[in-house]
C-alpha cells in the first residue's frame, strides 16, 4: 500500500507540474508523502512539511482531474494521466465584454467571471473574508478590503483593495492582468481595459458605461439605451434658445426629492411636491451659459414637457424621472444632440 500511495503521489506531482503548479509538484513528488484518500494528504514523521495552501490546491486539482486513491485516472484502466490543460472556454464562447464597476478612480472586474476566461476558479472552503483562487499561475488569495494578496504564499501589493459588491468579489482590472499574466491595455482614463486572451480581445468596462442616454434637443425627447439597444424613450422639456448645451457628458451625482436654489434670486426651496426639480435629480458634467449646473430632473410644472422653456436643464414627468433615475448610475454617458 505504501508503494502504491507513493506512486500516486509522484503521478499527481507530474500532473500538477504540467498544470504549472511547480511548488505543489515539488512537495507532492516527495517519496515521503502518502496519498491515503481523495483530497487527503498526510506526511509521515520526519517528512518535509506541506504548506496548507498548497495542500488545499493539490486536493482541489485531484478532484478536478479524477485521480483516485489508486493513482489511476477515473475510467482509465491503464492509469494514464488525464489531459493536463486547463479547462478553457472555446474561442467562440469568449464574451466580447466583461461588466465591471468603476470604484475610487479604478476599474474593477468580477473575479469569478474574469477567472472563467482563463480557465481558473475560486476554491471552496475559504475562510470568511478571504477568497482563494487557482489557475495556471498557481494559488492567489485575496482578503476583502485589503490592498495586499498572497501569490503562491508570497505577499504582493495590489493597485486597489479587493472588494465585495452584491455578494461578488471584485479586484482591479490592472491587478487581474498583472497577477494572472493577461496582456491588457487601459484606455479612457482607466475606465476601460482591453484584455488579450488567446488572440481575442475582451473589453472590460463599468456597468454604468453600458447604459447610455441621448437627448434630442430639437425633438425634445430623451432615449435610454443599454448596450446600444433602446430601452425607453421619454418626452422632455429643454432650455430656451441654446441654454441646453450640446456635447458628450456624464452623470456626476443623483438625489431623491432634492432641494433647489434659484439661479436668479438665490431662494432655497426644500424637496417636495412644490419643488421645481420634482422627484429626482440626475446631475451632469454639463454647464449652462451662466456656469450653472445642468441636470435631468422631474418637475412641478408638467405642462412644460415638450417645450423649450427651461434655464438649461432637462425636465421630465416625475414618473419618468424616477424610472430613469433607477437605471442610470454615476458615470453613465449622456449625449445631447441637436
Amino acid at each position: 500500500m505504501q508503494g502504491q500511495s507513493s506512486r500516486s503521489g509522484r503521478r499527481l506531482g507530474r500532473q500538477l507540474a504540467l498544470n504549472g503548479c511547480i511548488a505543489c509538484a515539488c512537495v507532492l513528488s516527495l517519496r515521503a508523502i502518502d496519498v491515503t484518500a481523495m483530497g487527503q494528504l498526510t506526511a509521515p514523521p520526519g517528512a518535509t512539511s506541506v504548506p496548507l495552501s498548497l495542500v488545499a490546491g493539490a486536493a482541489h486539482l485531484m478532484s478536478l482531474s479524477g485521480v483516485q486513491e489508486t493513482g489511476h485516472a477515473a475510467g482509465d484502466e491503464q492509469g494514464a494521466l488525464p489531459d493536463p490543460s486547463p479547462v478553457l472556454p472555446a474561442d467562440s464562447d469568449l464574451p466580447e465584454d466583461l461588466v465591471g464597476q468603476y470604484l475610487n478612480g479604478a476599474l474593477y472586474v468580477p473575479l469569478r467571471a474574469a477567472l472563467r476566461l482563463i480557465g481558473g476558479e475560486p476554491l471552496s472552503g475559504t475562510q470568511q473574508g478571504h477568497v482563494r483562487t487557482i489557475s495556471r499561475v498557481g494559488l492567489v488569495e485575496f482578503e476583502i478590503d485589503s490592498a495586499r494578496c498572497l501569490f503562491n504564499d508570497r505577499p504582493v501589493a495590489l493597485h486597489g483593495p479587493a472588494t465585495l459588491r452584491g455578494g461578488a468579489t471584485y479586484i482591479t482590472a490592472q491587478d487581474f492582468a498583472d497577477l494572472f499574466e493577461v496582456p491588457a491595455t487601459m484606455a479612457d482614463n482607466g475606465r476601460t481595459a482591453r484584455l488579450s486572451i488567446r488572440e481575442r480581445t475582451v473589453t472590460a468596462r463599468p456597468e454604468s458605461d453600458y447604459y447610455e442616454v441621448e437627448i434630442d434637443r430639437a425633438a425634445r425627447r430623451l432615449t435610454l439605451r443599454f448596450r446600444e439597444r433602446q430601452l425607453q424613450s421619454f418626452p422632455v422639456c429643454v432650455g430656451h434658445g441654446k441654454e441646453t448645451p450640446l456635447g458628450d457628458f456624464r452623470v456626476v451625482n443623483k438625489a431623491i426629492w432634492p432641494a433647489w436654489r434659484s439661479i436668479y434670486t438665490g431662494e432655497l426651496v426644500r424637496g417636495g411636491p412644490g419643488n421645481p426639480l420634482g422627484a429626482r435629480w440626475i446631475g451632469l458634467t454639463a454647464r449652462g451659459s451662466r456656469g450653472h449646473i445642468i441636470g435631468i430632473h422631474g418637475t412641478n410644472a408638467p405642462s412644460s414637457i415638450g417645450r423649450a422653456v427651461s434655464a438649461g436643464c432637462i425636465r421630465m414627468y416625475n414618473n419618468d424621472a424616477i424610472a430613469l433615475y433607477d437605471k442610470v448610475m454615476v458615470g453613465t454617458p449622456v449625449h445631447i444632440r441637436q
